[in-house]
């Protein structure tokens, strides 16, 4: 009988002859027990150690014979293990708790379905999900009798997070947003690092970076279970542009065109892309250095909001800019709009606004005058043409013009006849 682990049936091997005839029957005392049979089978002893057995055999005469011996049985190691429950991506100890009753054990072999997880008494192995996670540990004893212990294993969930944010813009306020999902439990902190030194506690946090640049900025979260996520953004603030503008005049007539020069910077590689003039908080103009016309008189601040190709925004406000000042309205009438040679003769109704202070004709013939209203008188015939410059205290001026035509004498004549036959 070869030795053999007590949980295995013994090995026996039955080597007996004879030189004529034939062994008709054998038996066996085993431990107390008998069996019978050439080479019994499925015979197991219930105990370790070294034990002894009996063999008799007889042959078809009669003939008997005896042998008897000692065998060893080797205990089996009893396999266990414990753990202490951990989390997801964290190292969990495992700690061998099996036992030999006699020998020694002479290997720990550990291992997850059919990966090797490590070897000796003890080990660490992490876990990067909690969902069927599994531990075998295999011990073989001295005596090359081994036994193997599976377990589940219980492993917390960390949450799996997630950050948006707002524009990043220096000097600007920046929202972030963290988000988690978890399998089960839940999450009781939230802890923000931004990367310049500050951190902000909660799922949402308003962070404002005072210069430009990138930054490693972090969200952590923690469950109700102890079990902590970390996750780590990478954040580009953008340069805020410094908006600034000078205007070609500071006081200037309603109906004289003025012009807004665009002073404004940015730092590179960031651009100013796009512009938004305010007068008195009016939209007026997109273009960069406008030039515009006021839609009335006043004194008027001037908002000037530029924004870069990142979309962030800078603003300037001068509230007292140009002085726009009211324009006057010309105009005046003609007692008739044509004459003859033998009175060549215009008469002139000032009709002009109350604000005018100055009057100013010109004639179209080589003369002017400066009157309110008056009559000019033509040394030739032909169409003329009057224009009114009309100035107000302001010194803002308004223009119109009028026809007038002087007839020759025969035509004059003529065209009366047929108004008088008509």
């Amino acid at each position: 009988i070869l030795p053999t682990c007590m949980d295995l049936p013994l090995a026996i091997e039955n080597n007996s002859t004879i030189l004529t005839g034939s062994i008709v029957s054998t038996t066996w005392t085993i431990g107390g027990a008998t069996y019978t049979g050439h080479d019994p089978q499925d015979v197991y002893l219930g105990a370790y150690g070294s034990s002894s057995f009996q063999v008799s055999m007889t042959s078809n005469h009669g003939c008997t014979t005896a042998e008897s011996g000692l065998f060893y049985v080797a205990a089996v190691p009893v396999a266990s293990f414990s753990y202490t429950v951990s989390c997801e991506n964290t190292p969990v100890p495992f700690v061998s708790t099996s036992t030999i009753p006699e020998g020694t054990i002479a290997s720990w072999e550990w291992s997850v379905g059919d990966i090797p997880a490590g070897s000796g008494p003890s080990i660490f192995h992490t876990y990067n999900d909690n969902d069927g996670a599994q531990m075998r540990l295999l011990v073989p004893s001295n005596h090359g009798c081994d036994t193997e212990v599976t377990q589940d294993v219980l492993i917390r969930p960390v949450p799996d997070l997630g950050i948006s944010h707002g524009l990043a813009c220096e000097g600007t306020e920046i929202v972030f947003f963290g988000t988690a999902e978890l399998d089960y439990g839940g999450v009781t902190s939230y802890g923000w690092q931004f990367g310049d030194g500050t951190i902000e506690m909660g799922a949402q946090a308003d962070h404002l970076y005072a210069s430009a640049g990138t930054y490693d900025s972090s969200l952590t979260a923690t469950t109700n279970l102890g079990c902590s996520a970390t996750l780590s953004d990478q954040l580009e603030v953008y340069p805020l542009p410094a908006a600034a503008f000078l205007a070609d005049v500071s006081e200037t007539c309603g109906n004289e065109p003025f012009s807004l020069l665009d002073l404004s910077s940015v730092d590179a590689p960031s651009e100013i892309t796009a512009y938004a003039w305010y007068m008195d908080d009016v939209p007026v103009s997109t273009e960069p250095s406008p030039t515009l016309l006021a839609p009335g008189p006043g004194l008027y601040a001037i908002r000037l909001v530029v924004t870069t190709d990142a979309g962030c925004t800078g603003l300037t406000y001068e509230p007292a800019v140009i002085q726009v000042y009211p324009v006057p309205s010309a105009g005046f009438g003609l007692e008739q709009n044509q004459a003859s040679m033998s009175n060549p003769v215009a008469e002139i109704v000032d009709q002009s606004s109350d604000d005018v202070v100055n009057w100013h004709y010109d004639f179209g013939d080589g003369h002017a005058a400066s009157f309110t209203s008056g009559q000019h008188e033509y040394a030739a015939w032909g169409d003329y043409t009057i224009t009114q410059v009309v100035t107000n205290g302001f010194g803002c001026s308004d223009t119109t013009t009028r026809r007038f035509n002087i007839q020759e004498e025969a035509l004059a004549n003529e065209l009366a006849a047929r108004f008088y036959l008509n």
